[in-house]
């Protein structure tokens, strides 16, 4: 074997090893006593509602998801996110409407979020009675299978 294969050769064995671990380290960013514990700090002086954790996997082809929020009219409410669990950005954008609406309005968005925030906190305008969370998952563009956890908090006053 030539010198050239034999780089070849490490290159591809690193390559397919960073891979293992990089999803190996992906299942273990997925454990809900840990978010849960990582996002109740963020929902003070608010009493906890409800939550969920959404598993997500990474395909070749980037992947939105929505959700509705129902509110209570009366109520004064605050949405923590936890993307700690996301070996990758994902968009997070709320709306005020469903997506099929044409007078739909943007109300908050982790855009301009740094990556070393995974903690997103959101406060609806008081008499505000549903919003709309939408997801957007990027690509796998190195097709590694790469799985994630998302962690959505609600919380009232």
């Amino acid at each position: 074997m030539n010198r050239y294969n034999i780089f070849l050769t490490l290159l591809l064995a690193a390559v397919v090893a960073t891979g293992f671990a990089f999803i190996q380290k992906s299942k273990d960013l997925c454990n809900p006593v840990d978010l849960k514990k990582k996002t109740e700090p963020a929902m003070k002086p608010y009493t906890y509602d409800s939550a969920k954790m959404s598993r997500l996997q990474f395909m070749k082809k980037g992947q939105k998801f929505s959700t509705e929020v129902p509110l209570s009219l009366f109520g004064q409410y605050k949405i923590v996110f936890n993307t700690s669990g996301m070996p990758k950005k994902v968009g997070i954008n709320v709306y005020d409407k469903d997506k099929s609406s044409s007078k739909r309005k943007l109300l908050f968005s982790n855009a301009d979020s740094l990556e070393t925030d995974p903690v997103l906190v959101f406060n609806p305008e008081k008499h505000t009675r549903k919003v709309f969370v939408d997801y957007d998952v990027p690509a796998d563009t190195l097709g590694l299978k790469i799985k994630g956890c998302l962690y959505f908090m609600l919380g009232y006053k």
